[in-house]
């Protein structure tokens, strides 16, 4: 997750535009994304348009526009990456090929531009849900393996290079992790291998290590969407048009505005100027909807923005440093039934003052900073 820091007032409505940027060397799906402190992306593992699994990841320079290939240590793909205190990535578990789980992890290091081995998960897990806890260690929880959806968390120390199980808690895959600013973990959603979306949803305590339960979404998602507002709020999205406020004082979910379609395994990305861009996914099955919009939390409504050329699902996106959204790889079509892994890259043009986004066309020197990436 991302949280922005120095957020602007919200702009009006306005319609901004997709624009095509240079391809990634490989076609990649089911892959994970990072921005890196100088502000470059790294890509890692995936699996390409032959359904090849991947061992290799790329890097992007804004500034050139430009994508470096380099070698991981294991084929993987539903994975997951998370960006540590330190700058460097961590790499987590997902599966090979065959379709088999995972309990290897590897960090990126920027200084060396190289994927080292770190210590083992203790289960194997893929199509889990990590993210970064408030005090730099990593937690992940659930997952699927083989045929059951695993319900147990580990927490990962950079410092000691060693995982920790935490307490007990409920089986879920496709379901997302969201560090509160009180430092608790929000457990959204997901798939419990026998119910599709439950609305079911529980807190993490890091100080406690254990799991308690909270509100109840309105409307269960598997894959949801989810970003941090400026006011603390936890917007999701995902699957149906609907869309969720949770209030992390309460503990209680509410409705806001809906959506003009749903997007399942679309992305959700939290803009400079406080607003959130919703694109990709799957709508009404096997539709792929090329269209954009645009949810401002002080109305509580979605606006239309600039369609993207194609659809685009299991793919990856981020917010650059300048304020712009990168959308990479993924399935890029209008038919989920026929659309395959692909290596176009998109950019979505970043709401004013902030400047367009580099590319070969029109290079830059990359702005300062807006967020903190997780």
């Amino acid at each position: 997750m991302t949280l922005l820091l120095g957020l602007a007032m919200p702009l009006a409505a306005q319609t901004l535009t997709w624009t095509n940027a240079t391809s990634m060397n490989t076609a990649r799906s089911y892959a994970a994304a990072v921005v890196l402190n100088d502000g470059k992306v790294l890509v890692t593992g995936g699996r390409d348009a032959s359904n090849n699994v991947l061992s290799t990841a790329e890097r992007y320079d804004p500034v050139a526009g430009t994508w470096t290939t380099i070698s991981m240590v294991a084929a993987r793909w539903l994975h997951r990456a998370e960006k540590l205190a330190d700058g460097r990535v961590l790499v987590i578990a997902g599966a090979g090929a065959p379709r088999t789980a995972l309990n290897t992890a590897e960090i990126y290091d920027p200084a060396t531009g190289a994927f080292s081995a770190v210590e083992n998960l203790a289960e194997s897990r893929e199509t889990f849900a990590s993210t970064v806890l408030s005090n730099g260690k990593v937690l992940v929880h659930g997952g699927w393996v083989g045929s059951s959806v695993r319900s147990s968390g580990e927490v990962y120390d950079p410092a000691t290079n060693t995982w920790t199980a935490t307490g007990a808690s409920v089986p879920r895959n496709s379901h997302e992790l969201v560090t509160l600013p009180n430092g608790k973990v929000l457990m959204i959603s997901g798939h419990t291998g026998a119910v599709h979306g439950p609305p079911e949803c529980y807190l993490y305590d890091p100080a406690a290590n254990t799991w308690a339960a909270t509100g109840s979404m309105g409307t269960g998602r598997a894959g949801p969407k989810s970003v941090i507002l400026a006011n603390g709020k936890v917007l999701t999205t995902g699957e149906s048009a609907t869309c969720e406020l949770y209030d992390p004082a309460a503990g209680t979910w509410s409705n806001t505005g809906s959506m003009s379609t749903g997007r399942s395994r679309g992305h959700a990305i939290l803009l400079s100027d406080g607003q959130v861009l919703a694109f990709g996914g799957v709508g009404s099955f096997p539709d792929m909807p090329v269209s954009s919009e645009i949810y401002n939390p002080a109305t509580g409504t979605w606006s239309a923005t600039g369609p993207a050329a194609s659809g685009r699902t299991d793919g990856v996106a981020v917010r650059l440093q300048n304020g712009v959204v990168l959308a990479a790889g993924g399935s890029v079509g209008t038919s989920a039934f026929s659309a395959p892994a692909s290596a176009n890259v998109a950019i979505f043009d970043a709401p004013p003052p902030h400047p367009r986004p580099p590319s070969p066309a029109f290079p830059q020197a990359s702005a300062a900073p807006l967020v903190a990436p997780a």
